[in-house]
């Protein structure tokens, strides 16, 4: 409805929202709550059409982009205009119709809606290069550029709605509705068409170039069209997608373009407007998916998709005050100071670069967490932390041992103790204490057998070195090229390579402090102990200090005892904890409210004092148990019974425990326990209600949402005393800017088992077994995931459900029950979806049920096999049509069974690309699955994809599998010609390892013939620059082929000469023919040696060097000019010795040098007496006119020009060394001179 006045004050809107046809303008009047009145007044020459009116209290301004005008240009006008009629707008948007780009990730269809989101390091919109890109036409279609994010305030209201609709879901169709219902004249246009008209056609299928309608030309024909499950009732339909969207005066119909982008650079839209815009009108944009971009374009949903866009962007801002907008720059602003800051950054480009590095400094820092995957350990120092009572601990904080350590007495110390004895709640009390040192950074990990995240030496080190990168010395650390070498994090460091960087990390800091928890719960202690030892004795780590814990197993008391010392290893003080028991028994009975609100008599306490302090034996853990089972008693007589039949150890106490549990929770206890025994990772407070309220003692199975608890402890009277919950809070950590930090802080309440001690118990119990644990657990995730996927109800416990079935159902599948209960599961029309994370490589076009794709890669052949029985009984033709990635699935997990399986029902042995099942297998060391492929005719081959080639031999043998590599020969692999996508054979790579056996049956199988390329002088370098003397042999026994431009790079001899292997040194050159050594070879790997002390080595370098040429001292020329030059004294004594003459010259930049004024020049003193003693000419001139003298005068070094002079040097020959000192106002140096040759001296004053 019009507005009442005549005229709208441009000056009260704060909202610019343009759209680039009249289709999209129409769309977004509808949606205004509030129709106004024209501007009063706009800008001399602003020729826009406005709509304006109000959306959710804001005062929105609406223009359109001319008739036929689009693009870049035309948008950015508009935006201008606006912009200088209305003044005060705040925030932009850019609403309207963009192209589609469906990928396996993004299963965008018509009608559904992309908003601009940062994507790849990008803002949210790419800019590419004008053109028109139609399929099988010229395509000038490059990316040109990222461009600005939407405003803060726009990208907040986007994630606030996004959780929203998450949650919720979204009325975006209903709301196009009741538009459509208030404006009928619209809904002929605008209204949703049929879904049959959404088809998306393969990428091969072109339209032809006609006006007719693809249903006419292009069909139905399901074999030229990508079929797509119907959307389910939990999914949104349309969908909201977030991204990329592309830009440019560009009209996209090429599908190979589309999905080129979508795959390469995450594009999901693409748009022709945008880039005009968002640099200068700082907006946000969404686009209502209208087609497909590609040869198939229809207007039929243009009218639908503007609705949509609309629709959302209404939604949007709601999300939004309208005093939050007036909080925001004006955009006029922005523009109007474009010309300041053009000023600015000319005058101050330093500031700009620091500015700029900041911002890109926070999108590198979260990219970089994605990628290091970092643990972290502030989680179970607060746990330990909330369980620690007052002055817990300062027995050893006061005591001489943590003094000694921080004095530097003492480097290192092991901290050991039985079970449940306290070492992890002392180990955050160090902690705390440490982390007020100034001068020293503290870094901790703590191994928990809870946490799967927290088990392996990998994770400790890559949450070592994320938290030394947080602080400020190491943010310019290793770290940083590390990301870069590893393709940007697209691939992952190992662990070797991880612990140079800490290494080089610690380096940064005068001390570091590192502070191990649980060594016992690390699941490969002989790795944790091998990588300690690396540690502890690099002499470049003095300054990093290690204080560890664990218990006293054998391999850590042997180890440990070696790498420290005796008297670094040390059993807690017992009698110091039963005191820290003593106070803690005594602070919790004065309040804990279960023993305070009882008004316990004071004898009473006092005997639960005795008996449970002084009982406990130096065992914390045991303490707590008798408390939490006193703490139930109901009576003065109960806690006395129970004082006189205290158990006598943990396993009594775990054991009391579950027999006292009360029948009607026992079994949903057990239940509980199995998952927080089992599980990869720690259950939320609300998974485990969801656990409980599972039901698999009742049939039909079934999850009851009226049984989830209201209250979160009430979980702990399923399983008194065996677990615990805890909330901590996390920082999610970033830079915004130099140098302010931006921190935000989220709560996650989890379950743990109580103790360590805990899952040792009942892991030895029958009820949790591996096999009766993974029944129960799978039966009960059955029940809870059978109707999940309708979306109807809200179920925390999904994903953790899905991990478990995955992890456990293999096991599992032998009981009927399972095995018929997951067939159940997945002929519910959707519920696979359920597994998305197991199906990342699986899509609609290639693959025509994901169900048997999941199955082969979980390793369930008894469900597999029904499944495909159904097939053949539907009549569906082959089972396995359609579905050519299931054998590449069950390889690759190593199912053998699986394997048989799909073979036997006409799986190709070759599987669907690269790498091939027989190479992952031939990798993987499985050699009875390569016997079976190889059995069903799998070729031995590679395939012709170079980029991803896996070469069955390759592979083998670079993993040093002699079975199935002789296995692979047998059958037709060809030594010679088999390579991976590097071009490297078998004899290299195993040459690279060191594997002395399969280089010599690779040799024996005729590795060594003529390949026609360097692979074999490739694989004798690296084998001569690991020093491998017998492999080395081995390649110069048997491989006849050793070309001199195979050594165009560095030679063997230089690789073996600079690693210092004095024996594969001469055995090198005792094959100096065959390997073509010559003079410059020689002289390279002398060089190499320049200031090293392998003397052995350069004799046989000097000694070789003589017998090359009938003139011994023209081929040791080079050489002994190279090693006086360097300084390196052995070799010109050597070179000396084999009869070099000292007076040798050479031909430089065409000037005549001489060898003794050129170590003058470089100041290397004794190589000038060296040469001097051998009979050097000191007064010999140069092709420049210069003495060797008057070079020392050059390079001021008056020492060596002390010598020469004193040796007799000529300063009257050559250039006057004297003038040049008193041009140069060298004044030491001319008094040098004019003491050792007082006729030089002119009468010149130096000034």
């Amino acid at each position: 409805m019009p507005h009442s006045q005549q005229y709208s004050d441009p000056q009260i809107y704060t909202v610019g929202w343009i759209c680039a046809i009249s289709t999209e303008f129409t769309a977004a009047k509808a949606f205004l709550e509030e129709q106004h009145a024209r501007p009063s007044v706009v800008a001399q020459h602003d020729n826009n059409n406005y709509a304006l009116g109000t959306i959710g209290g804001h005062n929105i301004v609406i223009a359109v982009l001319p008739n036929g005008e689009y693009g870049i240009a035309s948008a950015a006008i508009v935006a201008r205009d606006m912009l200088h009629s209305f003044p005060n707008v705040r925030i932009g948007l850019m609403v309207g119709i963009g192209g589609g780009a469906p990928s396996p990730r993004q299963d965008i269809r018509l009608g559904d809606v992309v908003v601009s989101s940062r994507h790849g390091g990008r803002g949210g919109i790419s800019q590419y290069d004008f053109g028109k890109a139609v399929q099988n036409q010229d395509d000038a279609f490059q990316y040109s550029g990222h461009l600005n994010q939407p405003p803060t305030l726009l990208r907040t209201a986007v994630e606030a709605l996004e959780s929203h609709y998450e949650m919720e879901g979204h009325t975006l169709s209903a709301n196009v509705d009741k538009v459509l219902q208030l404006r009928k004249r619209l809904q002929n246009k605008f209204s949703r068409p049929s879904p049959r008209s959404d088809r998306l056609y393969l990428s091969t299928v072109i339209h032809p170039n006609s006006s007719d309608t693809c249903e006419s030309l292009c069909g139905d024909d399901p074999a030229l069209l990508i079929s797509r499950n119907q959307r389910g009732e939990e999914e949104d339909d349309p969908k909201i997608h977030y991204g990329l969207i592309a830009s440019a005066n560009q009209l996209v119909k090429d599908s190979n373009l589309r999905d080129k982008l979508a795959t390469e650079h995450g594009v999901l839209c693409f748009e022709m407007e945008a880039a005009g815009l968002i640099n200068h009108f700082p907006c946000l944009v969404v686009r209502g998916i209208c087609d497909y971009s590609d040869s198939h374009k229809s207007k039929d949903w243009q009218g639908f998709a503007a609705m949509m866009a609309a629709a959302y962007t209404s939604d949007l801002l709601r999300q939004i005050t309208p005093t939050e907008v007036e909080g925001e720059r004006r955009l006029s602003a922005v523009l109007d100071s474009l010309q300041e800051d053009v000023a600015r950054l000319r005058q101050d480009v330093c500031q700009i670069k620091i500015v700029t590095a900041a911002l890109d400094n926070e999108q590198h820092i979260s990219s970089l967490h994605n990628w290091l995957s970092p643990a972290d350990p502030s989680s179970n120092a607060i746990t330990a932390r909330s369980r620690r009572h007052n002055r817990s601990g300062t027995w050893f904080l006061e005591g001489d041992v943590l003094d000694e350590w921080d004095k530097g007495t003492r480097q290192h110390f092991w901290l050991h103790g039985m079970a449940g004895c306290g070492k992890t709640i002392l180990c955050s009390t160090i902690i705390d204490s440490l982390d007020n040192h100034e001068t020293s950074r503290t870094i901790k990990f703590f191994f928990d057998f809870n946490d799967t995240r927290k088990q392996t030496v990998d994770s400790l080190i890559r949450s070592l070195v994320w938290q030394l990168y947080r602080t400020e010395e190491g943010m310019t650390s290793d770290l940083n090229e590390l990301y870069e070498a590893c393709d940007k994090g697209r691939n992952q460091p190992g662990i070797d390579i991880l612990s140079k960087c800490l290494h080089s990390m610690m380096q940064l800091f005068p001390r570091v402090n590192v502070i191990i928890d649980a060594l016992d719960e690390c699941i490969a202690r002989n790795d944790l102990l091998c990588w300690m030892e690396d540690l502890v004795n690099r002499p470049d780590l003095r300054t990093v200090k290690l204080i560890v814990t664990g218990r006293p197993e054998s391999d850590l008391l042997q180890r440990l005892s070696s790498l420290f010392g005796e008297h670094n290893c040390m059993a807690l003080d017992k009698d110091a904890i039963d005191k820290d028991i003593s106070l803690y028994v005594n602070a919790r009975l004065g309040s804990d409210p279960r023993f305070t609100s009882k008004r316990t008599p004071q004898d009473l306490i006092d005997q639960i004092c005795l008996k449970v302090g002084n009982g406990a034996d130096g065992m914390f853990r045991w303490a707590t148990c008798q408390l939490d089972n006193l703490a139930t008693c109901d009576s003065p007589r109960s806690i006395k019974e129970a004082l006189n039949d205290l158990p006598r150890d943990l396993n009594e106490t775990y054991r009391r425990i579950l027999q006292d549990m009360r029948p009607e929770l026992k079994q949903k206890g057990f239940q509980l326990l199995r998952f927080l025994v089992y599980a990869d990772k720690p259950l939320t407070v609300a998974e485990a209600k969801d656990v409980l309220a599972t039901h698999i003692e009742t049939v039909p199975h079934h999850f009851d949402i009226e049984r989830r608890l209201f209250v979160d402890e009430d979980l702990l009277r399923y399983c008194p005393g065996l677990i615990m919950t805890t909330t901590y809070s996390y920082v999610d950590w970033r830079f915004k800017g130099y140098p302010s930090k931006r921190t935000v802080e989220r709560e996650q309440k989890e379950v743990h088992l109580a103790h360590f001690s805990v899952k040792e118990y009942l892991l030895r119990e029958h009820e949790f077994q591996i096999m009766t644990a993974s029944v129960q657990m799978v039966n009960t995730c059955l029940a809870y995931l059978k109707d999940s996927h309708a979306g109807c109800l809200d179920r925390p416990f999904t994903n953790q459900a899905t991990e478990v079935l995955f992890d456990y159902a293999r096991l599992a599948e032998a009981c009927d029950d399972i095995a018929e209960g997951l067939l159940s599961l997945f002929r519910v029309n959707g519920s696979i979806d359920l597994f998305q994370k197991h199906l990342d490589i699986i899509n609609a076009s290639n693959c025509s049920s994901p169900t048997i794709y999941f199955t082969c890669k979980a390793g369930l052949p008894r469900v597999l096999t029904s499944l495909l029985k159904e097939r053949v009984s539907a009549g569906n033709g082959s089972p396995l049509e359609g579905n050519e990635w299931a054998l590449d699935a069950a390889t690759s997990k190593g199912y053998q069974e699986i394997i048989e399986v799909l073979l036997e029902n006409g799986a190709s042995p070759n599987g669907s690309g690269e790498p091939s099942p027989l190479a992952v297998a031939s990798r993987n060391g499985q050699e009875g699955i390569v016997e079976l492929l190889l059995d069903h005719g799998a070729d031995v081959h590679s395939g012709d994809d170079l980029t991803q080639r896996l070469d069955p031999l390759v592979a083998a043998a670079e993993n040093g599998h002699i079975k199935i590599v002789i296995l692979l020969i047998d059958r037709g692999a060809n030594v010679l010609t088999s390579r991976n996508k590097f071009n490297e054979d078998a004899l290299l790579v195993a040459a690279a390892n060191d594997d002395e056996d399969m280089v010599r049956l690779l040799l024996g199988h005729g590795a060594g013939e003529s390949t026609g390329d360097d692979v074999h002088s490739l694989a004798l370098h690296i084998a001569s620059s690991n020093g491998n003397q017998a492999i080395v042999s081995l390649l110069l026994e048997n491989c006849i082929e050793f070309l001199p431009e195979h050594f165009r790079e560095d030679h063997p001899l230089y690789a073996a000469s600079s690693s210092g292997h004095g024996q594969v040194v001469k055995l090198l050159l005792d094959h100096s023919d065959r390997l073509h050594i010559d003079s410059s070879c020689i002289q390279s790997a002398l060089l190499a040696l320049s200031g090293n002390n392998q003397e052995n080595i350069k004799r046989l370098l000097v000694e070789h060097l003589s017998k090359l040429t009938t003139d011994g001292c023209q081929a040791q020329r080079p050489s002994l000019f190279s090693a006086a030059v360097a300084g390196d004294k052995k070799t010109v004594e050597l070179l000396l010795l084999e009869g070099a003459n000292p007076n040798t010259h050479e031909n430089r930049d065409g000037v005549l040098c001489y060898v003794l004024a050129s170590a003058a020049y470089a100041g290397n003193q004794e190589i000038v007496q060296i040469l001097l003693d051998n009979g050097a000419d000191v007064n010999a001139v140069d092709g420049s006119g210069e003495t060797a003298v008057y070079k020392a005068v050059l390079g001021q070094h008056g020492e060596v020009a002390r010598i020469l002079l004193g040796r007799g040097a000529d300063i009257g020959l050559g250039a006057s060394s004297i003038e040049y000192c008193i041009k140069h106002q060298l004044a030491d140096m001319k008094q040098i001179i004019v003491e050792r040759a007082p006729h030089a001296d002119t009468g010149w004053v130096i000034c």
